[in-house]
């Protein structure tokens, strides 16, 4: 899985404030976590229609502000400015 391809989807929905952390020595089920905060609920919808389009997504959980895409190897935690 292409790490810096999906920073590049963040970076084009604007989304900022991203960490990356390996956290291969720590979990046999990820080897990236991506933690970044959404501009607006409005981006952090054309980054899961853009993710949707570029990866096969094992799962998405969706709440008001926050939302989970697995990703296989990599987990993308997206938050609203509010709840980061």
């Amino acid at each position: 899985m292409d790490v810096n391809q999906i920073l590049k989807t963040l970076d084009h929905n604007l989304f900022h404030d991203v960490a990356v952390y390996d956290v291969r020595e720590k979990t046999p089920f990820y080897d990236s976590v991506i933690i970044a905060t959404a501009p607006s609920l409005t981006q952090m919808e054309a980054a899961i229609r853009y993710l949707e389009k570029d990866y096969l997504i094992k799962g998405i959980e969706l709440a008001s502000e926050w939302t989970l895409i697995d990703l296989w190897a990599v987990v993308i935690h997206l938050f609203s400015p509010q709840d980061r």
